[in-house]
């Protein structure tokens, strides 16, 4: 039962895990916006989830996704935080079970998908119908605006979703409508070789409360306006929190590329493998890539 539920919950800890778009470092970090401007994104995501270890190790489940969205400055006020409306252009997965078979979900298609990937199609369709508003301050605090009610109810209606939308879907759709947008920024000046952290709450279905940290490192300074940062995620219970599960082992290595003068990220990627450990399974290894990358550089 446990294995037949954890296909979908990992598509939605995928959603919440996209750690992407950051930064800015020459003497303070900022992002910039300017109304009415527009910009183009395309997420990609890979997960891989296994159980046992050695000649006993399962796959559990095998995902890709793409996500190709818009960015669209609706305004900015006197504190210049913009308010943004986030638009899904397109939406496609192909996902492997733990028998082996293959399910595809593309957005675009004429034709409706069958078996579990039917099960996706009324996010699929909302997230591509529903444009989500929410703000952003030039330190990267996010909040969400306005949640459409049909969308929220789809991603309850795909199994773990109640969970993963516990609060209304406000807190997951915060990380879910920005795609990989960013955590927030440090304050004041900064330097090469400047390092900060931030940290989120999540529940995760079949694991319970996590804390997920980030670290961020800026690096060799260029002549030019590209900035590159390095980035880490991991991955921990909730100290208060009476956890069910531990982490074995985890690494993780990332990269953004931040251009300093339009104020916005240009690219992302970042790499993260655990082994977990959990009362219903003693083994299992999560492995997860993220790319984020701008479609276009001109503003619209």
């Amino acid at each position: 039962m446990l294995r037949n539920q954890l296909l979908p919950i990992l598509l939605l800890v995928m959603f919440a895990l996209a750690p992407v778009g950051l930064l800015r470092a020459q003497s303070v970090i900022q992002w910039k916006f300017v109304p009415g401007e527009s910009h183009d994104y395309r997420l990609t995501q890979t997960a891989r989830l296994e159980s046992g270890a050695g000649k006993t190790r399962t796959q559990i489940a095998d995902v890709a996704e793409q996500i190709d969205f818009t960015w669209k400055v609706v305004e900015v006020d006197a504190e210049r935080t913009a308010t943004l409306s986030v638009q899904v252009n397109s939406y496609a997965l192909t996902a492997k079970g733990p028998d082996g078979q293959e399910v595809t979900y593309d957005s675009q298609s004429a034709s409706d998908p069958q078996g579990y990937a039917a099960m996706l199609l009324p996010i699929g369709r909302r997230l591509s119908e529903e444009p989500v508003q929410l703000s952003m301050s030039p330190q990267g605090i996010v909040k969400l605006l306005d949640l459409p009610i049909d969308l929220a109810d789809a991603v309850k209606s795909v199994p773990g979703g109640k969970l993963f939308a516990k609060d209304g879907g406000a807190g997951s759709f915060e990380s879910l409508a920005r795609l990989g947008g960013p955590l927030s920024l440090p304050t004041g000046e900064v330097q090469e070789g400047s390092t900060w952290k931030d940290t989120l709450e999540m529940e995760i279905p079949a694991l319970g409360k996590a804390a997920v940290k980030f670290e961020y490192q800026i690096g060799k300074l260029p002549d030019n306006n590209r900035i590159s940062i390095e980035q880490q995620m991991s991955l921990s219970p909730l100290e208060d929190a009476e956890a069910t599960w531990s982490v074995d082992s985890q690494t993780s290595t990332g990269e953004v590329q931040f251009d300093s003068d339009s104020g916005r990220s240009e690219s992302s990627s970042l790499s993260y493998k655990a082994e977990l450990i959990s009362e219903s399974n003693p083994s299992m290894t999560l492995e997860q890539n993220v790319k984020f990358t701008s479609l276009s550089d001109t503003t619209q």
